[in-house]
């Protein structure tokens, strides 16, 4: 493996595996994943677009620190359905230096900002100006103006189940409190469920504020550790929180930076583990662009004694990743939080739980990867 390899794996490892390399070496990933859609779309829309226009959200694009976004993965989606308008115009409204796009959108669909989702057809026009959006089709017109980092919408829908609220972080930027259930551990697809059978606001807000609080103060906490605060801010831009499900938190390569949690109440540490353990989820994400770290066409199964089932080494993979990173949080937060015995129970948890059901498994095995094999040892070596 060259220098890169040993950056972009030291990177995603932890925070504390190669610091100075971490922010870099996952802009590089994220904007080389832009590119990569930018070019699909250029490709599928056969000389249809505005050079000029589309030349200008290229150049934004390459300058732009904050490509690990949904907007991404919306996009990506768009153009693989054969709607590179569409895509265009998604990517378009992602970027503030973006201040005027216009494209005819053949197909209706949704586009998403900041969590609002936007209904789009024929000819589409974005307008963007001195902290005010306009984003004009067939549907209609809906206006948005900027407040604390992100686009807020100027006019709620009564009976809507869908809220959006800003946390006043560089990022995570806004969560949004769905009345959507999901299954646990199970993404929710956003744009097909915006909207549920028979909305009430009251079913929605119940528990809905008091979770967003209570992310808000795990965060708050979180930025007790500079190392921690920064390594969620790079890959995670908005939180949605739905009814029931998605209790260990969730990812979906189809939403970069945006994840999931369920409306449990988890008290701070437990949040603080499900905001980092999502968190995890996505540098693994952001690795599987880069690198196979199995090897491909091949897996391992092996039984657990301590949970009386079985496993993969992929999924012992991650699950390392994971509770090396929630120690290591753990040991950090532990002077500032409230109970620090409770933090110390926890990482102690997690230390028992990696060995009793990672080690055996990913150290003998056979099919990671020279990079899956380094990403083992890097985890390992960073809690010894």
């Amino acid at each position: 493996m060259n220098s890169s390899a040993f950056n972009i794996l030291d990177a995603c490892a932890s925070p504390f595996a190669r610091l100075e390399a971490q922010s870099s070496c996952t802009r590089l990933v994220a904007l080389s994943l832009m590119r990569r859609v930018l070019t699909n779309i250029r490709r599928a829309a056969g000389g249809r677009f505005n050079e000029l226009a589309f030349a200008t959200i290229e150049k934004t694009v390459n300058t732009s620190p904050l490509n690990w976004r949904p907007e991404i993965g919306i996009a990506a989606a768009a153009v693989g359905r054969g709607d590179p308008e569409l895509a265009a115009l998604q990517i378009a409204l992602a970027y503030d230096d973006i201040e005027s796009y216009e494209v005819p959108v053949s197909t209706a669909g949704c586009v998403y900002l900041d969590g609002s989702i936007i209904r789009v057809s024929g000819k589409s026009a974005l307008e963007r100006n001195d902290g005010f959006l306009k984003l004009s089709s067939s549907e209609g017109a809906q206006e948005f103006i900027s407040a604390s980092g992100m686009w807020v919408e100027q006019r709620s829908i009564p009976g809507d189940d869908w809220r959006i609220q800003g946390l006043g972080f560089s990022r995570p930027r806004y969560c949004i409190a769905s009345g959507h259930k999901a299954s646990s551990g199970i993404f929710p697809s956003v744009l097909r469920n915006k909207t549920v059978t028979s909305p009430s606001m009251s079913s929605v807000d119940t528990g809905g504020s008091e979770r967003v609080a209570e992310i808000e103060n795990a965060l708050a906490l979180l930025c007790d550790s500079n190392a921690y605060s920064g390594w969620l801010s790079g890959v995670v831009d908005g939180i949605l929180v739905t009814p029931s499900g998605t209790s260990p938190g969730s990812s979906s390569p189809e939403f970069p930076g945006l994840i999931a949690v369920g409306r449990d109440d988890l008290g701070v540490l437990r949040r603080l583990e499900q905001l980092v353990g999502a968190a995890c989820q996505q540098y693994l994400f952001q690795l599987s662009l880069v690198y196979a770290l199995i090897d491909a066409g091949r897996e391992e199964v092996a039984y657990v004694h301590s949970r009386r089932s079985y496993t993969t080494v992929r999924r012992a993979l991650a699950a390392a990743h994971e509770h090396v990173n929630i120690i290591l949080l753990m040991n950090e937060i532990e002077k500032s939080c409230d109970n620090p015995g409770a933090a110390r129970v926890r990482a102690e948890r997690r230390r028992v739980m990696l060995m009793s059901e990672c080690n055996h498994v990913l150290s003998g095995s056979a099919v990671l990867t020279d990079e899956g094999r380094y990403l083992w040892d890097r985890l390992i070596a960073s809690i010894e």
